[in-house]
């Protein structure tokens, strides 16, 4: 009779393990952005992405330096323009 027991809280530890396991792996398909948005804001990624587009070339100086001053909320110092 112990060994009987022993075998069907076996299986009831198993399942339990593999519904945790359904469920966390379910959610986690329903929500893909919600472990990446929890380590940072958007505006983190947002800079990330600014800084890895400059520094592949993808973007000049001055054009980093207007959407950085975009994302952080600072003001901008105006380049002069010829008149």
């Amino acid at each position: 009779m112990l060994g009987h027991m022993t075998f069907s809280w076996f299986w009831l530890l198993l399942l339990g393990v593999a519904f945790t396991v359904t469920v966390v792996l379910l959610l986690r398909a329903l929500f893909p952005d919600f472990a990446r948005e929890s380590r940072g804001s958007s505006g983190d990624t947002a800079l990330e992405l600014l800084r890895e587009r400059f520094a592949r070339g993808e973007l000049d100086e001055t054009e980093y330096e207007r959407r950085r001053a975009v994302l952080l909320g600072t003001p901008q110092q105006h380049l002069r323009t010829r008149a």
